[in-house]
């Protein structure tokens, strides 16, 4: 019974509290539309002491393309460029004598601060145990700290007599992906022609010339094994970080070198970094973590820059770039290039990456952990066009002759993507795991997606294409699913 008197009573009191804000909101409105002026206020800058206009040169804007990896060659893009810093030189004309600087957005009160004091510290066991493999209390760096259940299905547990691991099946195959998608931005997808090398660099270099006509650019790419390479004296500058290259024995080495005319040698050099950087970026989970080394100078006008990935643990060389003017293998005599009338010095920009690099910086870089029924998933968000199997199967367990009916029409399915390219993996020990098993098996080999088939598919002729990145299932009818998938990778 005392329920309505102190409902009564709040009721007041709300009433009392929507009264003073509404009169607070009143007071705020008049307050603002005093504020804000109600004509244009006329410009207090006498243009007449700004400085000349600016004008942005072809090599300010390659050093711009190259720190911000934005497009600004355009007359669209300098201009906006243009437009901004006549904006800045207009800020400069206010006088700021006397002005001093404020501590706080707030004018009329200070802002609350606290003691600097540690409140954390001393916790080194707890720290070192998040890592699955530690050395005299330091973390062990990948592959050593991708937990075993992930490594298995790349790297072979069997160690040669040197300790070296021995690259997998799937790894091989994700090997494989990484050079051809190299090979396609480096040869195919270029608009400066690059003629591969199989005879030695001279050779492929004296008839890229032919071929061209002694017109610049042109390009040579070769792959080899690291051996060959150090024979010739390529070698790879060090670099503080953690060392990939200890991990494998036998090792390949991809190069490219582009000459170019020394007139605009120094500009193709600025967007060959963004290119090659933004390669990186394209396949990584964390675009974010792969970033330019300031440019190195060295002897005869020559540049250097690195691409390093960073990471926790440290920072990884994943590819050496650079400006020279001299190419081992080729003589001064074969680099001069006539350009017009008079002969010129071709420039050479080489890019340099090793294979045991690519596929290990892949690996720690597509390493995820995401937490799924409050239970860490480890799983590999390789790139779709790099995973080693673009599509699996799962079938659940059930009847001996429901089984056979769905394992013959997912081989059917296979079948038909195979024909369409795209890689898929079909175990018949699918058939006798759950349905979470096989997931956390296929999500640790990277498998983009699993096609999941039941007998409610022999009835409707639908199943369920399920993500691993997101573990959602979308229902596609079998008929329609080779082209659904075509499109899922086609341009990715």
């Amino acid at each position: 019974m005392n329920f309505l008197p102190r409902f009564t009573k709040s009721l007041r009191l709300y009433r009392l509290k929507s009264s003073l804000t509404a009169t607070e909101t009143s007071a705020a409105a008049q307050n603002q539309k005093f504020l804000v002026p109600q004509e244009p206020v006329k410009s207090k800058i006498d243009p007449k002491k700004l400085p000349p206009r600016t004008k942005i040169d072809a090599d300010t804007i390659a050093l711009l393309e190259r720190l911000s990896l934005v497009d600004c060659a355009n007359k669209q893009g300098i201009e906006t460029l243009e437009e901004a810093i006549a904006f800045a030189d207009q800020i400069q004309q206010v006088d700021t004598t006397n002005v001093e600087p404020l501590i706080t957005v707030l004018e009329d009160r200070p802002l609350r601060t606290r003691q600097d004091s540690v409140t954390e510290g001393n916790c080194r066991a707890e720290v070192l145990s998040n890592a699955s493999l530690t050395e005299e209390d330091y973390f062990v760096a990948p592959p050593g700290n991708i937990p075993l259940e992930a490594r298995e299905n790349l790297l072979y547990d069997e160690l040669q007599q040197d300790n070296k691991p021995v690259l997998g099946p799937v790894g091989a195959l994700l090997q494989e992906n990484l050079r051809t998608e190299w090979f396609n931005s480096i040869v195919i997808n270029k608009d400066i022609q690059v003629f591969p090398s199989q005879n030695g660099l001279s050779d492929t270099y004296n008839f890229a010339k032919e071929a061209s006509l002694n017109i610049l650019p042109f390009g040579v790419t070769q792959v080899a094994q690291k051996k060959r390479l150090w024979e010739e004296q390529f070698k790879m500058q060090e670099h503080d970080g953690v060392d990939f290259l200890s991990y494998f024995e036998h090792d390949e080495i991809f190069r490219c070198w582009v000459f170019l005319n020394p007139s605009n040698a120094v500009q193709f050099f600025h967007q060959w970094q963004r290119e090659r950087r933004m390669w990186w970026r394209k396949f990584s989970t964390s675009p974010a973590r792969y970033v330019l080394t300031d440019i190195k100078n060295g002897d005869g006008n020559s540049q250097r820059v690195d691409i390093l990935a960073k990471y926790p643990w440290g920072e990884q060389l994943v590819e050496s770039l650079g400006l020279v003017n001299e190419v081992d293998g080729v003589t001064s005599s074969q680099l001069q290039i006539k350009d017009g009338k008079k002969l010129v010095q071709a420039q050479c920009v080489f890019s340099k990456i090793y294979s045991s690099v690519m596929l290990l910086n892949t690996l720690c870089d597509a390493y995820d952990e995401p937490i799924f029924q409050d239970n860490p998933r480890p799983l590999l968000r390789l790139h779709r066009k790099l995973a080693p199997y673009k599509i699996s199967f799962s079938v659940p367990s059930g009847s001996k002759s429901l089984v056979d009916e769905l394992k013959d029409l997912a081989l059917y399915i296979c079948r038909q993507l195979r024909k369409n390219h795209v890689s898929c993996l079909l175990l018949p020990s699918s058939y006798k795991s759950t349905l979470d098993s096989q997931w956390r098996q296929y999500d640790q080999t990277g498998i983009p997606y699993n096609v999941l088939l039941n007998e409610n598919t022999l009835k409707t002729g639908i199943a369920q294409l399920r993500s691993r990145d997101t573990t959602l299932k979308e229902q596609v009818h079998v008929t329609d699913l080779p082209d659904y998938v075509e499109k899922l990778f086609k341009n990715y």
